[in-house]
């Protein structure tokens, strides 16, 4: 499993809620309204970025100026990040948390 940073700017609202429908579907978190960070198995990066790929394929003819980055970390470096204001639930994102039920 990568740690991947995903963020996109689309124009349209449909694709815009099918994108984030999309990055949530495959377990990465919303950090910012178009910023989301999530574990991804190189198997699910290859399924989720064709995905992407086909949303933002167009058939009328029009120049798609919408963007989306899907970017790998290193869990050391984003560990060592530096944050103002609220942080994010680390633990969460990166699956560290543990659950023992009594």
């Amino acid at each position: 499993m990568l740690l991947y940073l995903a963020t996109y700017d689309i124009e349209s609202n449909k694709t815009r809620k099918k994108a984030a429908d999309l990055l949530l579907s495959y377990g990465l978190y919303r950090v910012q309204k178009s910023v989301y960070l999530g574990l991804v198995s190189e198997a699910e990066s290859t399924a989720l970025l064709s995905s992407m790929l086909q949303l933002f394929s167009r058939d009328d003819g029009k120049e798609n100026r919408d963007k989306f980055y899907f970017i790998p970390m290193s869990k050391p470096k984003f560990n060592k990040m530096t944050v103002i204001g609220e942080k994010p639930d680390l633990t969460l994102i990166l699956r560290t948390c543990s659950t023992f039920i009594v």
